[in-house]
């Protein structure tokens, strides 16, 4: 996308934060794996692990959405009914994300409904703080979080006490209409910045 290579190596992704916990807790775990195959060259380390099966399995690895069912939710109501003794490892706590001008749902919707199931799960990614705590440093350091979304990435900057940057265009830009206040409230969140897209 054009940013510098040197800054690439300083970015920390809620699925590595994932792999990290797996690599300390789950490594000889078996596992069954929800989301897109491309989605799984991260976890490669443990694909002996992998099972063909979720009854096999000793906890659920979610990435995403199996790419033939990437919108149909009531696929994984059905999928995990009954699975709630098997605990969930979710890489990404989205909902809902945007590419170009198609709005797909992730990880985190097909987790909301594991634990709607009564199902534990455990979230990597924004706004919980494991992954805060597990990038970066963060003793006496300014930290400005951006992103579209008010229920993770603003969210998440508010229950860690960092500045925040708001891009409008994103998922929200049909929600807003022209009063950010309201918007604000719905979400329950505090914003500092504004960006209506993401420059740089």
């Amino acid at each position: 996308m054009g940013l510098e290579k040197r800054k690439c190596e300083k970015v920390y992704t809620s699925g590595e934060a994932a792999l990290n916990y797996l690599s300390k807790n789950l490594n000889k775990s078996k596992f069954f794996h929800i989301g897109p195959i491309r989605d799984f060259d991260l976890f490669k380390l443990f694909e002996k692990n992998k099972v063909n099966h979720i009854n096999d399995s000793e906890f659920i690895l979610c990435t995403g959405l199996f790419e033939e069912h990437e919108s149909e939710l009531e696929y994984y109501a059905k999928l995990l009914d009954n699975k709630k003794k098997i605990k969930m490892i979710c890489t990404n706590p989205d909902l809902i994300v945007d590419r170009g001008d198609k709005r797909e749902y992730c990880a985190g919707s097909v987790a909301k409904i594991f634990e709607k199931n009564g199902g534990q799960v455990d979230y990597f990614g924004k706004p919980y703080p494991l992954v805060y705590q597990q990038s970066i440093k963060l003793n006496n350091k300014k930290i400005l979080c951006i992103g579209d979304n008010l229920n993770t990435d603003i969210k998440g900057a508010n229950i860690q006490n960092f500045s925040s940057l708001f891009i409008s265009g994103g998922i929200h830009r049909d929600e807003i209409n022209n009063n950010f206040k309201d918007i604000f409230d719905k979400y329950n969140v505090n914003v500092d910045f504004i960006q209506s897209k993401l420059k740089w």
